[in-house]
């Protein structure tokens, strides 16, 4: 048996009952999709992992049906597809982007603002990629986001940031304490074995991780000032 037909076999023992069938028909409409001439696919090394393992995991699992994505640009528009059987959001802070975005479910505004829009425990996944470090940067504004992130998400909901390890580019979080951070418990993500990942042959060192907010988690009402 080959390496591969090992990991695959792995993988169906870990993910819930029922989840395989509709993984592999969620990649299927994502092949589709591009067979027919509509890949706006970033040909990245992180880019694949995000969209090859990460979201057909999350679509297909029926835990996961009020999602936000945060940030978008051509290359995320597809992503509503992968989402089709959820409730699937975006925000975006640049108006002139919002046609990337969800369809009917697009906030135009600064994630920083989420609170104005939604109510507290709104989705069950908020995926944050590329938004630490470009554009979310200083401790200050990242601790804002994480505590937007802890009230938006329901008990039991999973946040995935994905950000670049570099000198330049890695959030504040890695450095500074947060207590937004300790508020929320590390997400084991079976298809990639753990909750916290590194892109490889990545340049930038694109790492994911997986958090999850308690279920019985104390209430988020204040953000720091």
């Amino acid at each position: 048996m080959s390496v591969k037909s090992s990991a695959k076999q792995i993988v169906r023992r870990l993910l819930p009952e029922g989840i395989t069938e509709t993984l592999r028909d969620v990649r299927y409409q994502v092949k589709t999709i591009r067979l027919a001439g509509l890949d706006f696919r970033l040909e990245t090394p992180n880019r694949r992992v995000l969209e090859d393992s990460i979201l057909p995991a999350f679509a297909a699992d029926p835990r996961y049906r009020r999602v936000l994505f945060v940030g978008c640009r051509w290359y995320t528009k597809i992503y509503a597809a992968i989402f089709r059987r959820s409730e699937y959001w975006t925000i975006e802070i640049d108006p002139a982007q919002a046609k990337f975005g969800a369809q009917n479910r697009h906030i135009a505004d600064s994630y920083l603002n989420l609170s104005r829009h939604v109510e507290p425990g709104a989705f069950d996944l908020i995926i944050l990629n590329g938004v630490f470090g470009w554009g979310i940067d200083s401790p200050a504004e990242t601790e804002i986001a994480l505590y937007e992130t802890l009230r938006a998400l329901n008990p039991g909901g999973v946040a995935v940031f994905g950000y670049n390890d570099t000198e330049d580019n890695h959030p504040s979080f890695l450095d500074v304490p947060s207590q937004a951070i300790a508020m929320l418990e590390p997400f084991h993500f079976a298809p990639l074995g753990g909750s916290h990942y590194v892109t490889l042959d990545d340049p930038g060192r694109h790492t994911f991780e997986f958090f999850r907010k308690p279920i019985e988690a104390r209430p988020v009402d204040d953000q720091p000032g």
